[in-house]
């Protein structure tokens, strides 16, 4: 395990690595053991084998006395057995140690030994076993080439992701995947005490991992709204985004018709559940309301701008912005976003998504998007912020009024 270990941490592309050793013993049976190493792609060489070592290390405290195992950490996992579990051939070959045996009787006279079959069949199992994994080496080194070369000769093309197919999005995924029992294990099988929210995708937990981190789960229902491929479009633009004002996806698990979704736990929860709480909303200075407006607007442009893929997020609104324990805001909820090419300005879908009061004019009635959309919803939820007031909704029992007519009639603006 430590040596498939280190071939993982080593594999800069995929942090990934299966390997098989041979264990000769006195019996003379010649047992195999199996293993996978992995951490999440993003790590570092060195933090990819801090980790496994770590978890290697449990296996004298759970796994003594069983022939195979597994332990899942947040991020990275190892798993070992006495036969093949993985697809494909092994990326490390580890020759059968020898070990010691009651010597058989000899003749008396004292000489080399003789040259003939048990030595040469040794010497070209050390030779294959020393050679086949350079090959195996040269040849995957010579496929990933080829791949990225013919990956960058292709033109950029202007695409609308609703699903992984790409496979370092689907290495991507396999490095989050969680299991349901250690999700079931965090939030106490997703007891209502833990209950942060609840939305048309489901209900959000309070979840805590065995080594204290604390998570939010997101559980969608069978009746969502927000289905398969929504999730895996989640996942995978998530996993690949890393930015102080978006939320950081931790894992998933698709598991026993469960959809998953694991989180950095946000203590004040979503935007709207402080702005529009007449209890709560004076924990909103003026400072801190600039600070988390800012914030947005930061996420933003790193999202249509500074990050290496162009995404319009196409759902923006107070309750898909979450807040730490210092109120700073992360975007969050990526299921409807979309993915434009370098030089894409826009796009048009026959099927409109999202939430009415937030969607610019050409959107909820053409179809047509870009980044100007989320500019427009990031303009509704700023007027949100400095009144304090959800978009069209009626406050007058009389007469329902929209945000620029409250501000308009209450002095709103000649208060700032």
């Amino acid at each position: 395990m430590n040596a498939t270990a280190d071939y993982a941490a080593a594999n800069n592309s995929r942090r990934f690595g299966t390997g098989v050793g041979g264990f000769e013993t006195v019996d003379k049976r010649n047992p195999k053991i199996y293993g996978v190493a992995q951490c999440r792609p993003d790590m570092a060489p060195g933090d990819c084998r801090s980790c496994l070592g770590s978890i290697i290390a449990m296996r004298s405290q759970y796994l003594i006395g069983r022939q195979g195992g597994r332990i899942l950490g947040l991020r990275c996992n190892y798993r070992y057995e006495q036969y093949s579990f993985f697809i494909g051939p092994s990326m490390l070959q580890l020759p059968a140690p020898t070990v010691g045996v009651a010597p058989a009787p000899a003749p008396a006279s004292v000489g080399p030994p003789p040259v003939g079959g048990g030595s040469a069949g040794n010497k070209t199992a050390r030779i294959l076993a020393i050679t086949l994994p350079i090959v195996a080496a040269i040849l995957a080194a010579v496929v990933i080439c080829l791949y990225l070369w013919r990956r960058k000769s292709k033109p950029a093309r202007k695409t609308s992701l609703s699903y992984p197919t790409n496979p370092e999005d689907i290495q991507s995924i396999d490095s989050l995947i969680l299991d349901l029992s250690t999700l079931r294990a965090a939030t106490d099988n997703f007891d209502e005490r833990n209950k942060l929210g609840e939305g048309g995708f489901g209900v959000v937990y309070k979840g805590i991992l065995p080594d204290n981190e604390e998570i939010a789960v997101k559980r969608l229902s069978h009746s969502s709204r927000q289905g398969i491929e929504e999730l895996k479009n989640e996942l995978v633009l998530v996993a690949k985004l890393q930015h102080k004002n978006l939320v950081r996806l931790l894992g998933v698990c698709l598991e026993e018709q469960e959809k998953l979704l694991a989180y950095e736990y946000m203590p004040n929860k979503s935007l709207d559940t402080i702005l529009f709480d007449p209890d709560r909303s004076s924990q909103l200075g003026w400072g801190t309301r600039f600070r988390i407006v800012n914030g947005i607007a930061r996420g933003l442009q790193y999202l249509h701008e500074d990050s290496q893929l162009k995404i319009i997020h196409r759902d923006l609104k107070a309750s898909n912005v979450l807040l730490d324990s210092e109120f700073n805001p992360k975007i969050s909820d990526f299921g409807l976003a979309r993915l434009f090419g370098s030089d894409q300005s826009h796009d048009v879908t026959n099927r409109v998504v999202g939430t009415y009061g937030y969607m610019a004019p050409e959107y909820a009635m053409r179809g047509n998007y870009s980044i100007k959309s989320d500019v427009f919803s990031f303009g509704v939820l700023i007027l949100e912020i400095v009144t304090g007031k959800r978009n069209s909704v009626a406050y007058d029992s009389e007469q329902a009024v929209d945000l620029l007519s409250l501000c308009g009639s209450t002095g709103r603006w000649e208060q700032l």
